[in-house]
């Protein structure tokens, strides 16, 4: 709750760059943070800070006991917890909620962590760039919103989505909406369950 809260608070604080009402950036933000899709105005239009602030909060997501998308809060905490402990290069006592965890749960909880956010990020670009191909007239600043919206579930737009889009772009869109819904180890584990399948089939 305190990390969430910090998080908002730091994102209003940068967004006081963006001319819209206070009540407005704090609406848009809070629903970017807990990945629950509603916006005042288009959000893109604000500002370019504005647009990236929400890109990061949706690609962070909500709690990890909450319904909300993205690689959730106590990962930012692990990942956060690894890098510090890297940049000070000692061995260090890791922390959560004030209780030690043991240092092989804590460096598995690190690994984790920057699996999803690598995952996330890939994922994301590689569908950013798919329909940028389909959509070459496309701004890419908005597809790159549209695809974060989708992978985390979120549901905010930058206005690119719509009926006259490609088909392969709503189709790319659509398998974003689904990674990010069954999240990350599950798809993963489904195509190395596939993939030793296919395997043991050839070698048969």
């Amino acid at each position: 709750m305190k990390v969430f809260t910090f998080c908002v608070l730091l994102a209003l604080s940068l967004g006081m760059l963006a001319t819209t009402s206070f009540s407005s950036k704090l609406f848009n933000i809070v629903s970017a943070a807990t990945t629950a899709g509603f916006s005042v105005g288009q959000p893109t239009s604000i500002h370019p800070a504005i647009t990236t602030i929400l890109v990061v909060l949706m690609i962070v997501g909500g709690a990890s006991a909450s319904t909300a998308g993205g690689i959730k809060i106590n990962r930012l905490v692990w990942l956060l917890k690894g890098v510090k402990a890297y940049l000070q290069n000692k061995q260090t006592q890791y922390f959560f909620n004030k209780e030690l965890v043991v240092k092989s749960k804590a460096y598995k909880n690190i690994r984790i962590a920057g699996l999803y956010l690598l995952c996330s990020l890939s994922i994301r670009l590689l569908g950013t760039l798919a329909i940028l191909l389909l959509e070459p007239m496309s701004k890419s600043s908005d597809v790159l919103f549209e695809a974060a919206s989708a992978i985390t579930t979120t549901g905010l737009s930058s206005g690119f989505a719509g009926n006259d889009i490609h088909w392969g772009s709503k189709w790319i869109l659509s398998i974003l909406m689904w990674i990010g819904r069954l999240e990350y180890q599950t798809i993963s584990l489904f195509l190395i369950v596939a993939f030793l399948k296919m395997s043991v089939h050839r070698k048969q």
